[in-house]
């Protein structure tokens, strides 16, 4: 068996708290191939920026304020 290391950006592992970073990691593990990583990332990536929108971009809010908005508590 050989290792893989994967690195998370810190925007995938910031947007999980506490038990939210294992069931990441448990995501992680169930995928297989780099074709189902990828599809995984893509869909993380849309969830992120439905984030960004729903945290004030669409009102074209500053960048502070979005990053306060879209903090998770």
């Amino acid at each position: 068996m050989s290792v893989k290391i994967l690195g998370l950006s810190a925007s995938l592992r910031n947007a999980r708290r506490g038990g939210g970073n294992e069931q990441l990691v448990g995501e992680l593990l169930k995928l297989n191939t780099k074709d189902e990583l990828f599809d995984y990332l893509k869909q993380q990536a849309k969830i992120h920026l439905a984030n960004f929108v729903d945290a004030g971009r669409k009102e074209g809010l500053a960048f502070d304020e979005l990053y306060k908005n879209s903090r998770v508590p």
